[in-house]
């Protein structure tokens, strides 16, 4: 591996990253149908599960995945019903709701994601402390031109 060149290089981590997506977005639909739920479905689940600390409003739930509040409402209306997301009062202000993933909806994620963490775990236990921070510094860097919308525009 260090005799490639530093483009050959690139290109590999190009490759393995294109990869990784494409395996990532298997794993989610593989959850999204154990949870019987539409793809814009898994990506709220997605987003909520990072929120876990600050549980979203429904209209903040709608910026973030860019949807009108109609959709959004339906959206949310189809995670509750199937028992994934509950509503709770905002706490400082009653007439909001905040959204939170069910411990339902936690536990199919974790018999889903599991084997799939157990493995990356000891994966990393092969790098050291730098190695990872490396990883961690370029995947931050993908993940941000990944979202950058003039990407595409």
């Amino acid at each position: 591996m260090v005799h490639e060149t530093r483009e050959a290089l690139r290109r590999r981590v190009l490759v393995l990253l294109r990869e990784c997506a494409g395996a990532m977005d298997g794993l989610g639909d593989r959850f999204a149908a154990a949870a019987q739920v539409h793809p814009t479905d898994l990506h709220a689940l997605e987003h909520l599960a990072r929120c876990q600390t600050a549980p979203p409003t429904v209209g903040e739930l709608g910026a973030a995945l860019e949807l009108s509040s109609g959709a959004v409402t339906g959206l949310v209306d189809r995670l509750v019903l199937a028992g994934h997301v509950e509503r709770l009062p905002d706490p400082s202000d009653g007439r909001r709701v905040r959204l939170r993933m069910t411990e339902r909806a936690h536990a199919l994620a974790g018999e889903v994601f599991g084997t799939y963490g157990q493995r990356l775990d000891e994966a990393m236990r092969g790098f050291t402390a730098d190695e990872l921070c490396t990883v961690a510094v370029f995947l931050q860097a993908a993940t941000r031109a990944a979202e950058d919308r003039s990407a595409v525009e």
